[in-house]
């Protein structure tokens, strides 16, 4: 807010005050991808009522052209942001896949996607969701391979949460996809 309130006098004497958006770049992307509708929700109800497409969004007025302004642009061009990733994603909670999940875990010794296929929660999916078998395909193979890797994260359990140490600091706002899950069902099997 300091750097909003340092320009506010420029902003104002351009007559744009109400034009101006401060956020983080994770922020600043989740408006531009939602600006027509809610995609995560909308991605969710697709898969969730295995649809193949979604009903067209009304478009919306033409917005105004936009400009970017950068703060700090050194941190801008430090590995973590130029280059980096954004990965926005989609959590389906549901008894079929929860049920997927837990077989997985039970069988853990499980070497690779042909053998997670005749399970039962496996083929109880594959018929739910039949038009996102290769979603369902691609996220076994992600949660076995999260299996081997899971323990390896440095996580520590505070107020029944899975939390991440990075650095010097411990945040509780990160979810490591599959890594995170698994860390749960053992501190779950441990009675954490």
């Amino acid at each position: 807010m300091r750097d909003k309130n340092d320009f506010a006098s420029v902003f104002t004497a351009l007559g744009i005050e109400d034009r101006i958006e401060y956020g983080t770049f994770n922020k600043l992307c989740e408006q531009l991808l939602n600006e027509q509708c809610n995609v995560r929700e909308k991605v969710h109800d697709m898969i969730i009522n295995n649809r193949e497409k979604i009903d067209k969004v009304p478009d919306l007025e033409q917005s105004r052209l936009k400009v970017l302004l950068i703060d700090e642009v050194d941190v801008f061009l430090s590995d973590k942001y130029y280059g980096g990733m954004y990965t926005p994603s989609v959590y389906l909670r549901n008894p079929l896949i929860k049920a997927l999940l837990d077989e997985i875990w039970k069988n853990r010794t499980l070497k690779g996607l042909n053998y997670v296929k005749p399970l039962p929660a496996y083929r109880n999916c594959a018929t739910q969701y039949n038009h996102w078998l290769f979603l369902f395909d691609e996220a076994i193979k992600d949660m076995l391979a999260a299996l081997q890797s899971y323990q390896s994260s440095t996580y520590l359990v505070q107020d029944d949460k899975i939390v991440y140490v990075e650095g010097e600091s411990i945040v509780d706002n990160v979810v490591r996809g599959y890594d995170t899950v698994w860390a749960y069902y053992y501190e779950h099997q441990k009675g954490n």
